[in-house]
């Protein structure tokens, strides 16, 4: 739990997204155990969330796990039978982190924003952006 409230502490001097994505990254390594730690429920309740909205099969479902981080969220999907997963976070260390987990078949490295060309193409927009996000792999 210690490291759950430094990063709390850490988060009231954040002034910037990048400063925010740092953080995390630094934090990667140590995220679940604190999560664990701290009986962290958020993963559970949101695949049996995503679960009572799609009760048949799931495996044609596609999920985007915005701000995935160390794929927690992918884990309990993926119990539940949902297999088209993609994670995305703008951590780099989170997402090595959920790269281990082998349940995501995409992993995107980028913030969730309006002008994200990939959050588009789910979204059904093709339209072109001036920033482009990179393919974790």
């Amino acid at each position: 739990m210690e490291n759950v409230n430094k990063f709390y502490e850490e988060c009231e001097k954040i002034r910037t997204r990048e400063e925010m994505t740092h953080l995390y990254d630094s934090w990667s390594t140590l995220y679940e155990k604190d999560l664990n730690y701290a009986d962290y429920r958020g993963p559970f309740m949101v695949a049996n969330a995503l679960a009572v909205l799609y009760p048949g099969p799931c495996e044609n479902v596609h999920v985007l796990d915005v701000a995935a981080g160390t794929g927690l969220v992918g884990e309990q999907l993926a119990k539940r039978g949902f297999i088209k997963i993609d994670a995305l976070d703008p951590s780099e260390g989170m997402l090595a982190k959920a790269k281990e987990k082998d349940i995501y078949q995409t992993l995107i490295c980028a913030y969730f924003d309006e002008n994200n060309l990939i959050l588009q193409q789910y979204t059904g927009k093709h339209e072109q952006t001036s920033r482009k996000a990179k393919a974790y792999g």
